[in-house]
């Protein structure tokens, strides 16, 4: 224990580290406050922009029919009825009513079908309105603009923390504490009786891990309460609108990042120190994940990477890029993830340690 907290001293009192803190502190406010103003900026106009267009485009369509006499009989009728929607739908809007205004759009939608529109997509959304009303619950303005927190969360802050400008800063706080140990001569005191040499390895991976979870957990915290205590917290059970997966629920999505962002925060930590027990130089290391990271996100849209996605650990940071992605999806695409990256997490262990028993220094 005494190395452990050893480690977190050195963690704490770094300058480097606490100038990161100050600066992931202040972009986590940032994007609090920038959330919260989203309340302000997306109200309902955009629903009644849109609606008066189509209240418009309707309009002069049924004139267009009216005119004509060749067009069927029930093709005015229902160019009607969805004028009268629409207008049903604005006096809606103008109460503040959104559960009326989504009852009426999956009427809409069904005359929508009737007429040969997108089936899939007019399902999915008539499912997703009728999931909201089913539980009893408030609807948000859009289902991928979700203003309360407990929805905002997983599309501002986790693609956000899950992306490869987040996986840097993870490797220059935690990942190349061990090669900065190489580059002050510090760790040769590790060499010393005072130290289990056997053990240190871990100590440096169960610190840093200990520290980055801790600040995870705060950020994503004084996130939610921020956001909530202004915009609302919404409901757990709300879903969530993600393409694909649109009726998986918020609660859900959340504790996937929640527990993911975990498990990525162990591989680069166990990854960059296997990259210092080699390299031994800190801009070395993070010249490495810079290349990996950057790297992999130019190339893995190109379509000769398709096959190779799959067997790349970085394809399985994200878990709801597991959930929605064609090459990676499937019934066990979750487990297959966990297994992977935390056998890697081991093996990186593993060979790190070994590699850390067979330096030698001059004594001191």
């Amino acid at each position: 224990m005494k190395y452990f907290q050893f480690e977190l001293k050195k963690i704490f009192n770094n300058k480097k580290n606490r100038i990161l803190f100050i600066i992931l502190s202040i972009l986590i406010i940032i994007l609090v406050l920038f959330s919260i103003n989203l309340k302000s900026s997306n109200n309902l106009e955009s629903l009644e922009t849109t609606l008066n267009e189509n209240i418009t485009y309707t309009d002069q369509t049924l004139k267009s029919f009216k005119s004509d006499e060749g067009i069927p009989a029930d093709l005015i009728t229902d160019a009607q009825k969805t004028l009268n929607l629409y207008t049903k739908q604005s006096k809606a809007l103008k109460n503040n009513n959104l559960t009326e205004y989504n009852k009426l759009q999956i009427e809409i939608n069904n005359l929508s079908l009737k007429n040969g529109q997108n089936k899939k997509y007019i399902d999915e959304q008539n499912s997703y309105i009728r999931n909201v009303i089913n539980k009893g619950l408030s609807f948000e303005n859009s289902p991928r603009a979700q203003l309360r927190s407990f929805g905002i969360i997983n599309e501002i802050l986790f693609p956000l923390i899950f992306s490869s400008l987040f996986y840097l800063i993870i490797a220059l706080l935690g990942g190349v504490s061990v090669s900065t140990e190489f580059e002050n001569e510090g760790i040769k005191l590790y060499k010393t009786p005072l130290f289990n040499d056997k053990n240190i390895i871990f100590y440096h991976f169960a610190s840093n891990v200990f520290t980055l979870s801790l600040c995870y957990i705060i950020a994503l915290s004084f996130y939610i309460v921020g956001v909530g205590f202004f915009n609302g917290f919404g409901a757990i059970n709300y879903p969530s609108g993600i393409p694909s997966i649109p009726l998986v629920e918020n609660g859900i999505v959340d504790i996937l990042y929640l527990i993911w962002g975990f498990l990525v925060i162990m591989f680069i930590v166990s990854f960059g120190i296997l990259l210092s027990v080699f390299l031994r130089k800190s801009l070395l290391v993070i010249g490495v994940f810079s290349i990996i990271f950057l790297g992999y996100d130019l190339l893995k849209n190109q379509e000769f990477m398709t096959s190779l996605l799959k067997y790349l650990p970085m394809s399985y940071f994200n878990p709801i890029d597991i959930l929605t992605k064609d090459y990676l999806s499937s019934k066990y695409g979750l487990i297959i993830g966990v297994f992977y990256i935390s056998a890697l997490i081991i093996v990186f262990l593993l060979i790190s340690i070994r590699k850390y028993r067979t330096l030698s220094f001059r004594k001191i």
